[in-house]
């Protein structure tokens, strides 16, 4: 990593998802933003002064799922990283046309050790 920052943007529904993952990357050369959903993540993106590096994104939320705020902020920024995450079995996040096996995908609950593993390899990509 250079001395740049990697900017992760997490979008979950429910906020202890999201403050765990933003105390798991409070760490220097790491800078979290959290949205509730993803009206609210487009609005981080869109106000925020650094590019996001990575997305890490539930599958199911209000207002906007994760498969829906994907196609929006891939059109803005085709490069970005995406960590999709959720509880629900394959078959629901399927339905929602993501599939485990084409996209980065962890399996809530997870531990921490896998989410860190998971966006390290993502970044070294």
């Amino acid at each position: 990593m250079t001395d740049k920052s990697i900017n992760i943007l997490v979008v979950d529904d429910d906020p202890v998802i999201c403050q765990l993952i933003a105390d798991t990357f409070s760490t220097p050369g790491f800078h979290v933003l959290k949205a509730r959903d993803g009206v609210e993540a487009l609005r981080q993106i869109a106000d925020s002064p650094d590019a996001i590096d990575v997305l890490l994104l539930d599958v199911v939320m209000p207002k906007m799922d994760g498969a829906e705020l994907t196609r929006v902020i891939l059109s803005w920024h085709p490069g970005i990283k995406i960590i999709f995450m959720s509880g629900y079995p394959d078959e629901v996040i399927a339905l929602y046309g993501i599939s485990a096996r084409h996209m980065r995908y962890i399996k809530k609950p997870f531990t921490l050790n896998i989410l860190v593993q998971t966006v390290r390899e993502v970044l070294n990509r």
